[in-house]
C-alpha cells in the first residue's frame, strides 16, 4: 500500500502473485468490487510507457468513434452571404431532412462565410449537397459538400497540387452530367473567373449568366474576351435596374411632397 510522508494511504497499492493466472483471476473477480463505500479498480500493472500508449489508444479510439458518427452526414458550407445567419441556414437545408446541428463560423461577431450543417442520415446529406451546391442564396452561389476529415483534406491538397488547375470543361463531360450538375459545373468555373473581375457582384452576375445556353457558356469559358463582354452587359443591366429603382423611389418621394 502506498502512503504519504505522514503514513496516510494514497488510495492505491500493488499486489504480486506467483503466477499470471492467479493475477488474472484476481482482476476478474475484484475489479469493480465495492469495499465500504468505494468501488475498487484492479488491473494489471503497467509500465509508464505502456500506460501512455494505452491512454493514447483510447483517445484515438474515441476520436475515431466521433469521426465515424459524423461520417457522410456532416456538410461543409462555404461562400455564405454575410446576411445569412444560423436560422436562415437551418431553414434552407431543413427541407432535406432532420438537422442535428448547424453552425456558422464567426470572428468578432462577423460571419467568416462558411459553416457546417449536420443531418441525421447520410441520404439526407447527399440529397442536400445535390440540391444546394451551386444554388444562389442571398447574393452568392453556395458551395456545399460532405465535410472531410483533416487527413482527407491533406491528401486531396497533395493530389490537387500535382494536377493542373482550372481543367477545361468539355462538351463530353457535360453530356455525362445531369442538367443540375451541368449548371453547377459551369457555375463554379464562371464564379471563380468573374470573382476576379467583379468581386462584389460575382454572385449576381454568375446567376444571370447561368440563364444562357450551355454551349455559349462553354464558349465564354474558353474566350476571356467573350466572358468579359457578357460581364459588362450584366453590369449594365444591374446598373440600369438600380437606376430605375432609384428613379421610382425619387418619384414617390416627390409625389408625396407635392400632396
Amino acid at each position: 500500500l502506498v502512503t504519504d510522508d505522514s503514513g496516510h494511504s494514497k488510495g492505491f497499492g500493488f499486489c504480486s502473485f506467483d503466477t499470471p493466472e492467479e493475477a488474472e483471476q484476481a482482476v476478474e473477480n475484484l475489479n469493480g468490487f465495492t469495499v465500504g463505500d468505494k468501488q475498487l479498480y484492479v488491473g494489471r500493472f503497467q509500465e509508464k510507457n505502456e500506460r501512455l500508449s494505452e491512454v493514447k489508444r483510447k483517445k484515438d479510439l474515441k476520436r475515431q468513434e466521433r469521426l465515424n458518427k459524423y461520417q457522410d452526414v456532416n456538410l461543409y458550407i462555404k461562400n455564405l452571404d454575410d446576411t445569412i445567419d444560423v436560422e436562415r441556414l437551418r431553414k434552407e437545408f431543413s427541407k432535406f431532412g432532420t438537422i442535428t446541428s448547424a453552425k456558422i463560423m464567426s470572428e468578432n461577431g462577423r460571419s467568416k462565410g462558411f459553416g457546417f450543417v449536420c443531418f441525421s442520415a447520410p441520404d439526407e446529406a447527399t440529397k442536400a449537397v445535390k440540391e444546394m451546391n451551386g444554388r444562389t442564396i442571398g447574393s452568392k452561389p453556395l458551395y456545399a459538400a460532405l465535410a472531410q476529415r483533416k487527413e482527407e483534406r491533406r491528401m486531396q491538397r497533395e493530389t490537387t497540387s500535382r494536377v493542373p488547375q482550372h481543367m477545361p470543361i468539355t462538351p463530353a463531360a457535360l453530356a455525362n452530367a445531369t442538367p443540375q450538375e451541368q449548371k453547377q459545373m459551369l457555375g463554379e468555373c464562371l464564379f471563380s473567373l468573374i470573382q476576379k473581375m467583379q468581386p462584389e457582384l460575382a454572385g449576381k452576375i454568375t446567376g444571370m449568366l447561368l440563364e444562357i445556353d450551355n454551349t455559349e457558356l462553354l464558349h465564354m469559358l474558353e474566350s476571356r474576351e467573350s466572358l468579359k463582354a457578357k460581364v459588362e452587359e450584366a453590369i449594365a443591366v444591374l446598373q440600369a435596374h438600380q437606376a430605375k429603382k432609384c428613379f421610382a423611389a425619387k418619384l414617390v418621394v416627390n409625389n408625396s411632397a407635392a400632396s
